[in-house]
């Protein structure tokens, strides 16, 4: 899942330093209440997604201006990590 120690100690501060909506999004997310597993700050290749359900292949990213990576680019990613099986981008 991560490629090294530097991006595992990345995501552990992007979970325990949320945004308000990530923390309110994250409370209805959370413990299979929706009927899926999702997991937040998740590496995908390179980069982190806010939240990804890998089960049934949905990525929900709440926007941000700084984001260096386009939907498109994410939704391929995680289309490639998956062995090109289909992924909904949220």
């Amino acid at each position: 899942m991560y490629r090294d120690q530097d991006q595992r100690d990345f995501a552990w501060r992007l979970r325990n330093e949320p945004t308000a909506a990530k923390k309110l999004l994250w409370c209805f997310l959370r413990g299979g209440k929706l009927g899926a597993k999702f997991r937040r700050q998740a590496a995908i290749d390179v980069d982190f997604v806010d939240f990804v359900c890998f089960a049934r292949q949905l990525v929900v990213e709440l926007e941000r201006p700084q984001l260096l990576w386009t939907r498109q680019q994410k939704k391929s990613m995680l289309d490639a990590s998956h062995g090109g099986s289909r992924a909904d981008y949220v």
